[in-house]
């Protein structure tokens, strides 16, 4: 599993559990946050060896929920600390220990180099490795993309919210209306903008894009004139 395997998951869930946009970022944010550290990794040596030590303990995980609870509302603090424990143990590092039986996995570091990769509970480990990194990961790879698709059909809404609400709509919502047959109301070709103003579905050729939203022919001169 990669960091945005770790994010679509997330996104499944914060999106089944909070209406909030803050809260399902802070919900992604503690899934991939973990991984951070891996920029800075440029040998493999050294990302099999450390990268899951830092950012993948208990000690971390208790202050990313600490860290949640502390950016959570009035009355939703503990809810929201929850859900971030919740992703950070369950959506990353359950899924990192379910996918290798071979690299190192400290959850006690520092105070401890226990390992708790699988492998090291079988007799053979280099068996158990290629079940997890092969079936098991690609299933696994399956299940996310499944829960992209039924996020975005159920909530209008996929990982890229993270990012911007405007570029999730923008790109995520481009694809999802061509996929479906959305017909442009200028020319009938086919077509996966939106108009912000009037939602019209319009083609590239009959919008005009300001700000990460699109426009047709109609609202274009509302749009542009709109200050930045």
């Amino acid at each position: 599993m990669n960091t945005l395997h770790h994010l679509l998951f997330a996104s499944a869930l914060a999106n089944g559990v909070s209406r909030s946009r803050r809260e399902r970022r802070i919900l992604m944010l503690a899934a991939i946050v973990p991984d951070l550290d891996g920029a800075t990794f440029w040998n493999r040596d050294l990302w099999e060896t450390v990268h899951h030590t830092f950012g993948h303990n208990v000690f971390f995980a208790g202050a990313v929920a600490g860290t949640a609870y502390a950016l959570g509302r009035t009355g939703r603090s503990a809810r929201l600390a929850m859900w971030s424990a919740v992703s950070i143990v369950g959506l990353h590092y359950g899924l990192d220990l379910a996918i290798s039986g071979t690299w190192p996995f400290r959850p006690l570091w520092p105070a401890s180099q226990f390992d708790a990769n699988l492998g090291n509970f079988v007799n053979d480990s280099a068996r158990l490795d290629w079940w997890l990194r092969v079936p098991i990961q690609y299933t696994l790879v399956v299940i996310a993309i499944a829960l992209l698709v039924r996020t975005y059909r159920r909530h209008g809404r996929t990982a890229l919210e993270l990012v911007s609400y405007k570029l999730d709509d923008l790109v995520a919502g481009y694809f999802a209306r061509i996929l479906s047959g959305k017909r442009c109301v200028e020319c009938g070709a086919r077509a996966g903008f939106r108009c912000v103003s009037c939602h019209d579905t319009v083609c590239g050729l009959h919008s005009v894009i300001r700000h990460l939203e699109p426009a047709c022919a109609s609202c274009r001169e509302s749009v542009t004139a709109a200050p930045s």
